[in-house]
């Protein structure tokens, strides 16, 4: 493996101290963009009408299906993120 020195900001890092730097800071990157999509996939479920709303005149089996299927993609993602199989 080559393990060149460079120098960043005054300080000599080996090209494999510089990868696990860079993966690091990618790392945290994708983390807080997975945060953001939790927030926000939370305040749009949060956001979805209550069974009991009449704004939407009576609930049918689109809104069930709806919901269904997005309880689903979440179970995937879940289980991905146990290191299950689906």
């Amino acid at each position: 493996m080559n393990n060149r020195n460079e120098t960043r900001n005054g300080e000599t890092m080996t090209t494999e101290t510089k990868n696990r730097k860079d993966a690091e800071n990618a790392y945290a990157a994708e983390r807080m963009q997975c945060e953001s999509l939790l927030d926000e996939i939370r305040q749009a479920i949060e956001d979805l009408p209550a069974p009991d709303d009449s704004s939407l005149g009576s609930i049918n089996w689109a809104h069930v299906g709806s919901v269904a299927h997005v309880r689903s993609r979440l179970e995937d993602v879940a289980a991905c993120l146990r290191g299950d199989e689906r």
